[in-house]
């Protein structure tokens, strides 16, 4: 992240912590056990902290491959003008680009297609190999695999990252990481709803916060 947001994170995480004392006074004022309190706070100021660097993390992500994936259009567009060494120049490019995409909410790293399509097109990148018979038609098609990819990744609709970490704090990631993204989301929002927030905007609208509290959510991740 730059300086910009670094100090926009800052910012957000002081006044996550202003609030939750305010919450955590409201919920007292009303009668709340202040253990059960805590706990919920507690938990809450947790899964916002995670939620907040897993959407972090997913952008840059995303930033990566949309870049990655204009670059594979551009190359394909002009594949039969480039010279082999304008040829090389774009695929080393490329291939930095795709060492930064992979991310379990977006372009997992162990999806086989992609990571296919990836090693055989690093693989051919060599000026070398390009040369050979063949290689330049291989070359367009994992180009076109990649692409492909790429596009459906782009259109999947982000997790609702409060969900997400929270399940994961408490379910670990292994289970859902290779679920199909809508399963995933649905999944995780189910979770995070019935072990969580149904009882907790309960308290909260005890203690009259609830929609402060949802403003919260919504404003840090």
């Amino acid at each position: 992240m730059g300086t910009w947001d670094q100090a926009g994170e800052k910012k957000k995480a002081k006044e996550r912590k202003r609030m939750i004392r305010f919450f955590r006074k409201c919920l007292f004022h009303a009668g709340i056990e202040k253990s059960m309190a805590n706990k919920y706070l507690k938990e809450m100021q947790q899964t916002l902290e995670t939620a907040n660097q897993m959407r972090a993390d997913y952008l840059l992500a995303k930033t990566h491959l949309t870049r990655a994936q204009r670059k594979i259009e551009r190359l394909l567009d002009y594949f039969a003008d480039w010279t082999l060494s304008e040829l090389v120049k774009q695929l080393q490019v490329l291939a930095k680009e795709l060492q930064l995409v992979s991310n379990d909410c977006l372009m997992q790293e162990d999806d086989m297609d992609f990571v296919s399509s990836r090693e055989c097109f690093l693989q051919m990148g060599d000026e070398q190999r390009l040369k050979m018979p063949g290689m330049r038609v291989m070359l367009q098609s994992e180009l076109e695999n990649l692409n492909a990819i790429f596009l459906e990744a782009l259109e999947w609709e982000a997790p609702d990252f409060f969900a997400y970490a929270y399940y994961i704090l408490h379910e670990g990631n292994e289970t859902i990481k290779e679920m199909e993204n809508d399963r995933r989301n649905s999944l995780v929002t189910e979770y995070v709803n019935g072990h969580f927030l149904d009882e907790f905007f309960g308290l909260c609208e005890r203690a009259n916060i609830q929609e402060q509290v949802i403003a919260l959510m919504q404003d840090t991740i």
